[in-house]
C-alpha cells in the first residue's frame, strides 16, 4: 500500500456532468457511465469506492487516475483506463 500525503478531498470529483448512458443504481442515484468534469476531462465509471473498517474512503488504495465521485463511486481518467485495458 502507498503512503498518501493529500487529503480526500483532492480524490473527490465535484461539479461534473454526466456523459453516456446510465449504467446503474448506487444508493439511489444514477450511476452515469461517465463524467465530465469542469476542464472537460473525462472519466469512466471504475467500480465502487474502496473503505476502510472504520467505514471512511481507503483513498491508499486508490491507483493513479481514479478519483472518486459521491456516493462512492469510482472513475478514472480516460487516457488511464485506456492504458489499463
Amino acid at each position: 500500500m502507498r503512503f498518501i500525503a493529500y487529503p480526500l478531498e483532492y480524490y473527490l470529483l465535484r461539479d461534473v456532468t454526466s456523459d453516456g448512458p446510465t449504467i446503474g443504481h448506487y444508493a439511489g442515484r444514477h450511476v452515469p457511465e461517465a463524467v465530465i468534469d469542469a476542464y472537460g476531462r473525462r472519466y469512466v465509471f471504475w467500480g465502487l469506492a474502496p473503505r476502510r473498517a472504520d467505514g471512511r474512503y481507503d483513498i491508499g488504495r486508490l491507483r493513479d487516475g481514479e478519483f472518486l465521485l459521491e456516493p462512492g463511486l469510482v472513475y478514472t481518467l480516460e487516457q488511464c483506463s485506456k492504458q489499463k485495458m
